[in-house]
């Protein structure tokens, strides 16, 4: 999560990370990627009775859920999946599957995205915060978050452990092993990645607006 030597592209490496967002521990267990890149780390089988169980949502078959997995994937990955008719078939499968469920809307969109986007956001503000300050903190926006999270099951514990991990070593400057290459804490990088996740965070904001 940071910035390399200066031989080392600052790109590939933001490509990297975000990458890492959808592969590694904050990956989803839900059954799909944050990007192209990242559908192949997928932690889950995105066909079948297991995905749709996996995501709790009972009232789908597997051909919807998969469907619904789908429109989520081109959303976080391009503006150019964003089109009337793709919110109007997620929102078509979205209140089928919260009918008769405890689930809001709100909870519907972090458990399919808030490994992958909203979590990883927080973690990055707190690293970029730490590299100015030297000294790894939890904002309350985040504290908040992992609570809320936490308390629905929606994010496993070695995420949050992961992620104050990655701020402790903002902090410290320590390199960081990513995509199979050597970083170290930056800035730029950190500022990098941090836009592609809100860009992404957008769009999402746009699916989950009802047409």
């Amino acid at each position: 999560m940071t910035l390399a030597p200066a031989r080392f592209n600052g790109r590939r490496a933001c490509a990297a990370l975000f990458v890492v967002i959808a592969a590694g521990t904050f990956a989803p267990t839900h059954g799909f990627g944050a990007s192209r890149a990242g559908d192949a780390g997928r932690t889950t089988s995105p066909k079948g009775p297991a995905a749709t169980t996996a995501m709790n949502l009972p009232m789908l078959s597997a051909a919807e859920a998969e469907r619904l997995r789908a429109i989520v994937r081109g959303t976080l990955s391009s503006d150019s999946s964003i089109t009337l008719q793709s919110r109007r078939d997620f929102w078509r499968l979205a209140d089928k599957a919260l009918t008769g469920s405890a689930l809001d809307a709100r909870d519907l969109r972090e458990r399919l995205t808030g490994q992958l986007v909203g979590y990883p956001i927080y973690v990055y503000e707190d690293a970029e915060s730490a590299i100015q300050t030297r000294s790894p903190a939890r904002s309350a926006d985040r504290r908040a978050y992992e609570e809320r999270m936490l308390r629905l099951g929606l994010l496993p514990r070695a995420a949050v452990i992961h992620g104050d991990e990655m701020i402790r070593q903002a902090a410290a400057g320590d390199s960081m092993r990513i995509g199979g290459r050597r970083v170290h804490p930056s800035r730029p990088l950190l500022e990098d990645a941090l836009a592609n996740l809100k860009r992404a965070r957008a769009r999402l904001d746009t699916l989950f607006t009802r047409p």
